[in-house]
């Protein structure tokens, strides 16, 4: 049985409670009811989560004069680790210089090693940069 799980007065649901339920006929099992399996404790898991960055597009030109941008992506991993301190874990792909119309292309792979049974409410986030190949203002010539 999976349910979704809602906060009082949110529009969002904030999580999943999945568990399962077994029903017997104790007719049919003639009052035995068979035991409880053993509940135990997960090992601690460490796991890789593998990136592959191939392309960004519909980018905003920054710079006027070119119309080309220098382009990267930055990848965030944060989350709560089992003492309650803050966990961080940042990449950033390489330049792609000179990307013209909003487009550009990395093939570059990111690689996010973490204990999974020791990390509360992980998110991963995506900022992707911009900036200008020439200076916002040309220089002024000197007299």
């Amino acid at each position: 049985m999976r349910r979704r799980a809602w906060r009082r007065g949110g529009g969002v649901w904030q999580g999943q409670l999945e568990m399962w339920v077994e029903m017997y006929d104790l007719n049919a099992l003639k009052g035995r009811i068979p035991k409880m399996p053993k509940l135990v404790k997960e090992e601690d898991m460490d796991v890789e989560l593998r990136i592959v960055i191939w392309e960004a597009s519909e980018m905003e030109e920054k710079d006027t004069i070119t119309q080309a941008n220098d382009l990267y992506i930055v990848v965030v991993l944060q989350g709560i680790d089992e003492k309650g301190n803050e966990f961080t874990q940042k990449t950033k792909t390489d330049v792609h210089y000179r990307a013209q119309n909003g487009k550009g292309s990395f093939n570059f792979r990111i690689i996010f090693r973490f204990p999974v049974n020791k990390l509360r409410l992980p998110r991963l986030k995506f900022q992707v940069r911009a900036t200008r190949t020439t200076p916002a203002e040309p220089p002024h010539p000197t007299s």
